[in-house]
């Protein structure tokens, strides 16, 4: 976490349910004594949580900075921009990067400046080019909308 390096599933979305230790061992007594045989049993919490909140909480509660992402796209990548728009929502301390030099495989068609931004970003250092900041996509976009 000091190093905001955390996998964060789906993005952010999707949802974690969390039980205290004290209730789930409550809940297998009771399922032992009283339940049936074959019986399945839910042991989950009333809230379930996203997993981004779900990291953030855990970075506040050790006074770590938040993870972020950095997501690369090339001119004419085969992911929507709106996806990358979404996965930005979804991690406001997220970075896009889009090159603007590649093709369908930003890793392939710039691999020099593609690898800089991940050694960049996997060793805790600044990026070497600007994250794009604008909503809409760049006028030489040539991906789906």
């Amino acid at each position: 976490m000091r190093k905001r390096r955390l996998a964060i599933p789906r993005g952010g979305g999707g949802t974690v349910n969390w039980v205290h230790v004290e209730d789930a061992a409550s809940v297998t007594v009771a399922a032992l004594e009283r339940g049936q045989p074959g019986q399945a049993h839910n042991i989950v919490d009333d809230e379930p949580v996203n997993w981004r909140d779900f990291t953030w909480t855990l970075a506040e509660a050790y006074d770590t900075p938040r993870p972020f992402m950095v997501l690369i796209k090339g001119r004419c990548d085969y992911l929507s921009w709106s996806s990358a728009q979404e996965y930005m929502r979804a991690l406001r301390d997220g970075r896009l990067l889009y090159l603007d030099g590649s093709g369908h495989n930003a890793y392939q068609d710039e691999p020099k400046r593609y690898m800089a931004e991940v050694r960049a970003f996997l060793l805790d250092r600044p990026l070497p080019e600007r994250p794009y900041q604008d909503t809409g996509s760049p006028d030489d976009y040539e991906g789906p909308p």
